[in-house]
């Protein structure tokens, strides 16, 4: 919990305001799915701007690892962050994505996400689930999985 703290206390010291229009965020995030009976672990980052207030777009990286293959994914996404209350933001977000599995290109993908975002105008949290269709697959394909995301404004 101190070490929390300590973050937050930090992130603190930016200025610019998380959700506005002009600001950009950079958000690490973590998961877990499952898909073709193998279980996977995530992790990623994106890097998003938002154009409009509560309207951001962004590039993402993502690594699927614990299962074989271990899969690298890149995507662009778009999520609304709807103005319900001034610290809690339940959003909305759709993404397409293109899927490495040895560097080798095994398709796309494309989906949606809902969450609830708990931040400051530095620094945010957010828990989501996300819904994502395999264009090119065996069985199994479509997955649900839930994601923590971490938020720095910028």
């Amino acid at each position: 919990m101190r070490n929390i703290i300590l973050i937050l206390s930090l992130v603190s010291l930016l200025q610019s305001a998380m959700l506005e229009r002009g600001s950009g965020v950079i958000s690490v995030k973590g998961g877990f799915v499952s898909v073709d009976d193998e279980d996977y672990n995530i992790a990623g980052i994106n890097v998003g701007y938002f154009l409009f207030d509560g309207l951001k777009v962004g590039l993402a990286y993502e690594r699927w690892f614990e299962g074989d293959p271990s899969i690298d994914k890149l995507s662009v996404d778009a999520n609304y962050y709807l103005p319900v209350s001034e610290r809690i933001r339940p959003y909305l977000g759709a993404f397409y994505a293109q899927n490495f599995a040895s560097s080798e290109d095994i398709g796309t993908s494309y989906g949606f996400r809902g969450g609830v975002l708990f931040y400051t105008p530095q620094a945010s949290i957010g828990l989501e689930w996300t819904h994502e269709t395999f264009n090119e697959c065996g069985t199994g394909c479509e997955s649900t999985y839930p994601m923590v995301v971490f938020g720095f404004s910028f």
